[in-house]
């Protein structure tokens, strides 16, 4: 319930973004979302996979943390190689749609069982 919460905030802030440019403060907001929802990955996803790889969680979650320098790499090279001043919406709805896709792995395939009955 609280990830599928802070993915929908994400598709929210992807999906508008691009019209809220151009006031402030609501920029300045969306921009603290963001980094709420940045947060709220690293906070929720070493709880849940603990429960669903118990003892071996720290030895996973060591390979898979990775991702975090890796989605960095790809963003730089998206940005030198692809944006222009014209698509930098496109970065927004990139975001919103791969938010998508967690939810949508959330809701339809992931099932929070305690490890022991796993």
């Amino acid at each position: 319930m609280v990830y599928g919460t802070l993915l929908t905030i994400e598709i929210l802030i992807g999906c508008t973004m691009p019209s809220v440019v151009g006031y402030r403060w609501i920029y300045a907001v969306w921009i603290c979302l963001g980094y709420l929802c940045l947060g709220g990955h690293f906070t929720l996803v070493p709880n849940e996979m603990k429960k669903v790889f118990g003892s071996k969680t720290t030895q996973i979650y060591s390979y898979l943390y990775t991702y975090a320098g890796a989605t960095g790499v790809i963003e730089c090279l998206l940005q030198i190689f692809v944006m222009s001043e014209d698509s930098v919406s496109l970065f927004f709805y990139l975001y919103a749609g791969l938010a998508f896709i967690s939810l949508l792995i959330l809701v339809f395939y992931y099932e929070s069982k305690p490890y022991s009955q796993v």
